[in-house]
């Protein structure tokens, strides 16, 4: 009688600590998948960032590029106006 007794015993702390043991990996899951939420909500906003950025780039060296164009067209406009400036003696 016993020894039934004292197994039954060890039964019960079984099922309380697996059961315990399962509650803790449900708390854990739901950890995990609120991390992975947040991990799937930063990758897209990064993922967004840096094609935003990379636009960015493409349309700074656009601009540049038309900026260095005007400056050119510009340039001939100066050297008129110094020529207009110089005495020719003849």
């Amino acid at each position: 009688m016993f020894f039934y007794r004292n197994t039954f015993e060890h039964v019960c702390l079984w099922e309380q600590q697996c059961q315990t043991l399962y509650n803790d990996i449900n708390e854990a899951v739901k950890y995990l998948d609120t991390l992975h939420d947040t991990y799937t909500k930063v990758s897209y906003k990064t993922n967004s960032l840096y094609r935003a950025c990379e636009q960015l780039l493409a349309d700074q060296a656009k601009l540049l590029n038309i900026t260095e164009c005007i400056e050119n067209r510009l340039s001939y406009f100066d050297d008129v106006d110094r020529f207009s400036k110089v005495k020719y003696y003849y």
